[in-house]
């Protein structure tokens, strides 16, 4: 084998240009193939941070009928004490309540319906990316019952800033005829960089919006967010043994169910795309290897003519093939990773912050690997079986034009009946 191994890696730098060919060739399909599935990978962890961080949490307790009808008065009642429970049963985590309501907004200027939003604003301060996007002012402080929060653009609208006051008014839970009203002034704007939020929505703290809503201690979710989806399983088991009263505990899989049908759908798409680009990279591995077997024809015949065996020859372009598709995969995988951040195998909505480009993992960064090298070792491996199995009549001809060329190098001949003294060739 170790002589079968020297000849193929001085084949390989013997014939430069075409051995940088096929790696150069090879590894450009497999970089493509690498960056547009970390790119993908990039987005879907990046939709699920800001949907786990912002919409619900990897655990979230609320009103059994609130995924089909999120209406005001669904509502979870005594939320105080769930949020004491589960940041018990969850040290390590973040554990948020959150109210959200329609209303009308309104200035010494001008009027605008916007979302009202309720939040606890120390573990928001983690979780909500306007609170480090403050233009102006600051972000929301515990126990502030008349602050408020808005985003640039509402604010330019509604002709307000920092210390300015607003009027809410939301409709009454109980009776949609009345509407209940509170005075706010504004604590700080935002530039969140979401067009929706900035235009549309305001933050209040969560005393502050359970005055709008009504209730006992109201809130329409009670939200569990981890550093890594890992407890999400055991954190969902403990929230589901307590007593809820009328609301639920659900995961984030099914708090979310329009996202993750997103990218369920998404992901089915991307695998025809994939099965497509796979094609046509795989098109120019065996264009390219046929071409590096084919253009040899003379070689093969200068080695059969010195005594080296069919199944010998074989055997070293089998270990060509290898030599090249390593080659190629180390070559392909360093050429992807400067466009993409590196990441370690992290789940959806760790506490860093992702942004919207590929994020390599170690799983994505080898698992086009195995793919390529048996695509490329079975294409290697028909024309080694091709070699193995040549007829007598093929034999002669190579025989023959291999001593007709006369170009036979005695350091070839040498390492060829080397080879053919093995026992196992």
């Amino acid at each position: 084998m170790a002589p079968l191994i020297s000849m193929a890696f001085r084949n390989l730098f013997r014939n430069r240009r075409r051995t940088i060919i096929t790696v150069l060739g090879i590894s450009i399909g497999l970089g493509l193939c690498q960056m547009v599935y970390n790119l993908n990978l990039g987005n879907y962890n990046t939709m699920l941070d800001r949907g786990i961080r912002g919409m619900s949490g990897h655990v979230v307790v609320q009103h059994a009928e609130w995924l089909k009808n999120p209406d005001v008065k669904n509502v979870v009642e005594g939320s105080t004490a769930i949020r004491d429970r589960l940041q018990a049963d969850n040290p390590q985590a973040l554990v948020t309540r959150r109210i959200m309501a329609g209303g009308l907004v309104t200035s010494p200027t001008n009027s605008i319906a916007a979302a009202v939003m309720g939040i606890d604003p120390e573990p928001e301060s983690e979780l909500n990316r306007a609170a480090s996007r403050m233009v102006e002012g600051e972000w929301l402080k515990a126990g502030d019952e008349r602050g408020l929060i808005l985003g640039v653009t509402l604010a330019e609208r509604l002709g307000v800033g920092v210390k300015s006051r607003i009027v809410v008014m939301a409709p009454d839970p109980e009776d949609p005829t009345e509407s209940t009203s509170r005075l706010f002034r504004v604590r700080g704007i935002y530039r969140s960089g979401i067009e929706v939020i900035d235009n549309f929505s305001v933050m209040v703290s969560i005393p502050a919006a359970q005055a709008l809503v009504r209730g006992e201690d109201s809130a329409h979710q009670v939200a569990v967010i981890y550093d890594t989806d890992a407890p999400s399983a055991s954190g969902l088991a403990r929230a589901e043994t307590m007593d809820l009263g009328g609301a639920v505990a659900l995961s984030w899989q099914e708090a979310l169910p329009d996202l993750q049908t997103f990218i369920e759908v998404d992901t089915r798409t991307n695998e025809l795309f994939f099965f497509v680009l796979g094609f046509i990279v795989i098109l120019g591995v065996i264009n390219t290897m046929l071409m590096s077997v084919l253009e040899r024809v003379r070689e093969f015949g200068v080695m059969m003519a010195v005594g080296m065996r069919p199944a010998s020859l074989a055997g070293l372009v089998l270990i060509e093939g290898t030599l090249l598709g390593f080659a190629s995969a180390v070559l392909g995988t360093v050429r992807v990773r400067p466009p993409l951040r590196f990441r370690g195998p992290r789940s959806p909505a760790g506490r860093h912050r992702r942004l919207p480009h590929g994020r390599q993992t170690r799983h994505a960064l080898l698992l086009p690997l195995p793919w390529l090298l048996r695509q490329q070792l079975r294409v290697k491996l028909v024309e080694a079986l091709r070699l193995a199995q040549l007829p007598p009549q093929r034999i002669r001809l190579l025989t023959r034009i291999g001593r007709a060329r006369g170009g036979c190098t005695a350091q070839l001949a040498i390492d060829t009946r080397h080879a053919r003294k093995q026992p196992h060739l």
